[in-house]
């Protein structure tokens, strides 16, 4: 499962997330299924709805779903 420290995470961009407090990493694939996972588990602010349309936006974008 993908893992990330504190220190890789506060690298990463604003626009590698989903989610409002830079809930989800989506900066690959990995994140991207995790993400996935994740989503119907979450608790916090914002729409689940829009985060799960934000995660497949970058999906499509890193070409996770073509990948084996």
């Amino acid at each position: 499962m993908a893992r990330l420290s504190s220190a890789e995470r506060k690298k990463l961009k604003a626009s590698q997330f989903c989610g409002p407090d830079r809930s989800f990493p989506v900066n690959d694939c990995d994140h991207v299924i995790a993400a996935r996972r994740m989503i119907d588990r979450y608790k916090g602010e914002g729409s689940k709805e829009r985060i799960r349309e934000c995660v497949e936006s970058k999906a499509k974008k890193l070409n996770c779903d073509n990948k084996k």
